[in-house]
């Protein structure tokens, strides 16, 4: 495969359950005390002296991981130079978001209330609220030119419909 520019962007929905049963009450917003345990949970990569709040969470390898529009936990891989190194970089979410899911049941605010929370890389949570994947792609437009989208179609298409098999 020839070298793309390409990210990825995971939202990740949260289950809390209660005494092993999932709760429906229990959503996870970042209002809630259990959503700032989670993030304080996350390991944090070094700061810059000049950083905010808000940049704490921009990793050494580009990726970062907030709370996105729609109060679900996202991870942004870097920009990367081709699918194999893509992987990788989505497997060290995995492992951050773990850890720090792992960290958070831990505490004792979830264990005196019998809570533990769950993550999922998957598209619906337990209140309906969908989530997914985004995918960024570079495409050089000497090859394709602007006036033909049909090219572009026909080309693009079939990648996009067989690029998970």
């Amino acid at each position: 495969m020839q070298d793309r520019i390409m990210g990825s962007e995971t939202e990740w929905a949260m289950l809390l359950t209660e005494n092993g049963k999932p709760n429906p009450l229990l959503i996870f917003d970042p209002a809630t005390e259990h959503c700032h345990i989670l993030f304080n949970s996350i390991p944090s990569p070094p700061r810059l002296a000049s950083s905010t709040q808000t940049e704490r969470q921009f990793y050494g390898n580009g990726a970062r991981i907030y709370v996105d529009t729609g109060n679900h936990c996202e991870y942004a891989t870097g920009e990367v130079m081709g699918a194999e190194e893509l992987v990788a970089h989505e497997k060290a979410g995995e492992r951050i978001i773990e850890c720090a899911v792992q960290t958070a049941n831990q505490h004792q605010y979830f264990k005196e209330r019998g809570w533990q929370l769950h993550s999922f890389k998957n598209n619906k949570d337990i209140a309906g609220n969908t989530y997914g994947a985004h995918e960024n792609y570079c495409m050089t437009r000497k090859k394709i030119p602007e006036s033909n989208f049909t090219v572009l179609s026909q080309r693009l298409i079939p990648f996009l419909m067989t690029r998970q098999l």
